[in-house]
Protein backbone atom coordinates (compact mmCIF):
# COMPACT_ATOMS: atom_id res chain seq x y z
CA UNK A 1 0.00 0.00 0.00
CA UNK A 2 0.97 3.54 -0.67
CA UNK A 3 0.84 6.42 2.58
CA UNK A 4 -0.74 9.20 1.97
CA UNK A 5 -1.03 12.21 3.80
CA UNK A 6 -3.21 11.42 7.09
CA UNK A 7 -4.99 14.55 9.12
CA UNK A 8 -4.76 14.61 12.82
CA UNK A 9 -6.96 12.04 14.33
CA UNK A 10 -9.92 12.89 15.70
CA UNK A 11 -13.12 11.29 16.74
CA UNK A 12 -16.29 12.74 14.83
CA UNK A 13 -20.21 12.74 16.90
CA UNK A 14 -18.69 10.37 19.44
CA UNK A 15 -21.25 8.98 22.02
CA UNK A 16 -21.01 8.59 25.58
CA UNK A 17 -19.52 5.40 25.96
CA UNK A 18 -18.69 5.35 29.92
CA UNK A 19 -20.12 3.00 32.42
CA UNK A 20 -20.69 3.59 36.59
CA UNK A 21 -17.15 2.30 38.12
CA UNK A 22 -17.18 0.07 41.70
CA UNK A 23 -15.52 3.46 42.84
CA UNK A 24 -18.46 5.53 41.60
CA UNK A 25 -16.54 7.31 38.88
CA UNK A 26 -17.29 6.83 35.22
CA UNK A 27 -14.89 4.08 33.43
CA UNK A 28 -15.00 3.52 29.84
CA UNK A 29 -15.84 0.15 28.57
CA UNK A 30 -14.07 -1.62 25.63
CA UNK A 31 -14.58 0.04 22.00
CA UNK A 32 -14.60 -2.09 19.02
CA UNK A 33 -12.90 -0.09 16.28
CA UNK A 34 -13.29 -1.30 12.66
CA UNK A 35 -11.42 -0.15 9.37
CA UNK A 36 -13.39 -1.30 6.00
CA UNK A 37 -11.27 -1.21 3.35
CA UNK A 38 -13.32 -1.05 -0.17
CA UNK A 39 -12.51 -1.80 -3.87
CA UNK A 40 -14.26 -2.07 -7.03
CA UNK A 41 -12.95 -3.05 -10.26
CA UNK A 42 -11.95 -0.63 -12.98
CA UNK A 43 -12.21 2.95 -12.51
CA UNK A 44 -14.74 3.37 -9.98
CA UNK A 45 -13.24 5.84 -7.46
CA UNK A 46 -16.23 8.31 -7.32
CA UNK A 47 -19.13 5.43 -7.46
CA UNK A 48 -17.14 3.69 -4.37
CA UNK A 49 -16.93 7.33 -2.42
CA UNK A 50 -21.51 6.98 -2.82
CA UNK A 51 -21.10 3.96 -1.22
CA UNK A 52 -19.53 4.87 1.44
CA UNK A 53 -21.07 8.00 2.21
CA UNK A 54 -24.46 5.99 2.24
CA UNK A 55 -23.10 3.34 4.29
CA UNK A 56 -21.77 6.32 6.55
CA UNK A 57 -25.07 7.85 7.05
CA UNK A 58 -26.50 4.78 8.07
CA UNK A 59 -23.74 4.09 10.55
CA UNK A 60 -24.42 7.14 12.24
CA UNK A 61 -28.22 6.33 12.50
CA UNK A 62 -27.02 2.92 14.47
CA UNK A 63 -27.14 3.27 18.51
CA UNK A 64 -24.45 1.14 18.50
CA UNK A 65 -22.03 3.42 16.29
CA UNK A 66 -19.58 6.12 18.51
CA UNK A 67 -18.34 7.91 16.16
CA UNK A 68 -16.33 7.89 13.14
CA UNK A 69 -12.32 8.24 12.91
CA UNK A 70 -11.19 11.43 11.20
CA UNK A 71 -8.80 10.28 8.09
CA UNK A 72 -10.14 11.63 5.22
CA UNK A 73 -10.68 8.27 3.50
CA UNK A 74 -7.08 6.41 4.70
CA UNK A 75 -7.29 5.97 0.64
CA UNK A 76 -4.12 4.58 -1.48
CA UNK A 77 -4.58 3.45 -4.97
CA UNK A 78 -6.99 0.69 -4.84
CA UNK A 79 -9.15 1.01 -1.86
CA UNK A 80 -10.79 3.89 -0.08
CA UNK A 81 -10.90 3.17 3.26
CA UNK A 82 -13.05 4.71 6.89
CA UNK A 83 -12.43 3.48 10.07
CA UNK A 84 -14.89 3.96 13.21
CA UNK A 85 -16.02 2.86 16.55
CA UNK A 86 -18.37 0.64 17.62
CA UNK A 87 -19.98 -0.14 21.37
CA UNK A 88 -19.72 -3.81 20.35
CA UNK A 89 -19.68 -6.66 18.02
CA UNK A 90 -22.85 -7.19 17.76
CA UNK A 91 -23.87 -3.93 16.80
CA UNK A 92 -21.46 -4.11 14.33
CA UNK A 93 -22.36 -7.11 12.83
CA UNK A 94 -26.32 -5.81 12.73
CA UNK A 95 -25.11 -2.64 11.09
CA UNK A 96 -23.59 -5.03 8.53
CA UNK A 97 -26.61 -7.03 8.10
CA UNK A 98 -28.49 -4.06 8.20
CA UNK A 99 -26.81 -2.47 5.30
CA UNK A 100 -26.30 -4.77 2.80
CA UNK A 101 -29.49 -4.50 1.26
CA UNK A 102 -27.34 -0.75 0.57
CA UNK A 103 -24.42 -2.63 -1.12
CA UNK A 104 -27.09 -4.79 -3.27
CA UNK A 105 -28.58 -1.99 -4.64
CA UNK A 106 -25.40 -0.31 -5.39
CA UNK A 107 -24.15 -2.97 -7.67
CA UNK A 108 -27.59 -3.40 -9.17
CA UNK A 109 -27.10 0.50 -10.46
CA UNK A 110 -23.86 0.69 -11.02
CA UNK A 111 -22.96 -2.67 -12.49
CA UNK A 112 -19.80 -3.17 -10.38
CA UNK A 113 -19.07 -5.82 -7.68
CA UNK A 114 -16.92 -4.85 -4.39
CA UNK A 115 -14.12 -6.32 -2.86
CA UNK A 116 -14.36 -5.36 0.87
CA UNK A 117 -11.92 -6.59 3.88
CA UNK A 118 -12.54 -5.32 7.54
CA UNK A 119 -10.39 -5.44 10.80
CA UNK A 120 -11.79 -5.10 14.46
CA UNK A 121 -9.46 -4.87 17.21
CA UNK A 122 -10.48 -3.44 20.93
CA UNK A 123 -9.65 -0.12 22.60
CA UNK A 124 -10.29 1.20 25.75
CA UNK A 125 -10.60 5.16 24.89
CA UNK A 126 -11.61 6.53 21.71
CA UNK A 127 -8.47 8.76 21.09
CA UNK A 128 -6.86 5.45 21.38
CA UNK A 129 -7.56 4.49 17.79
CA UNK A 130 -5.64 6.30 15.22
CA UNK A 131 -6.03 6.03 11.06
CA UNK A 132 -2.02 5.08 11.36
CA UNK A 133 -3.18 2.15 13.74
CA UNK A 134 -6.38 1.75 11.41
CA UNK A 135 -3.91 0.89 8.35
CA UNK A 136 -1.21 -1.00 10.29
CA UNK A 137 -4.11 -3.28 11.83
CA UNK A 138 -5.43 -3.80 8.13
CA UNK A 139 -1.90 -4.53 6.97
CA UNK A 140 -1.71 -6.97 10.04
CA UNK A 141 -4.75 -9.06 9.28
CA UNK A 142 -3.95 -9.02 5.53
CA UNK A 143 -0.62 -10.67 6.32
CA UNK A 144 -1.25 -13.30 9.47
CA UNK A 145 -4.89 -13.08 8.94
CA UNK A 146 -7.04 -13.22 12.14
CA UNK A 147 -5.28 -12.63 15.52
CA UNK A 148 -5.92 -11.20 18.78
CA UNK A 149 -4.13 -8.13 17.36
CA UNK A 150 -6.45 -7.76 14.36
CA UNK A 151 -9.87 -10.02 13.94
CA UNK A 152 -12.88 -10.48 12.06
CA UNK A 153 -16.51 -10.39 12.77
CA UNK A 154 -16.74 -14.45 11.81
CA UNK A 155 -13.17 -14.97 14.27
CA UNK A 156 -14.03 -12.71 17.26
CA UNK A 157 -11.97 -11.96 20.42
CA UNK A 158 -13.73 -10.72 23.83
CA UNK A 159 -13.00 -8.00 24.71
CA UNK A 160 -10.45 -6.98 27.23
CA UNK A 161 -11.28 -7.26 30.84
CA UNK A 162 -11.08 -4.03 32.66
Amino acid sequence: MSPTTLHPPRILRARSHSLPSPEGGRAHSPLLAQVHSIAASGDTRIPTVELLATLRERAAEHPGHIGLIQSDHLEDHQYITHASLWRSGSDLRDFVHAGHPDIVAWQRRTGLRITAQRALWWVTAPEQATPEEARERLDHLRRHGPTRHAFTLRSPVPPPSR
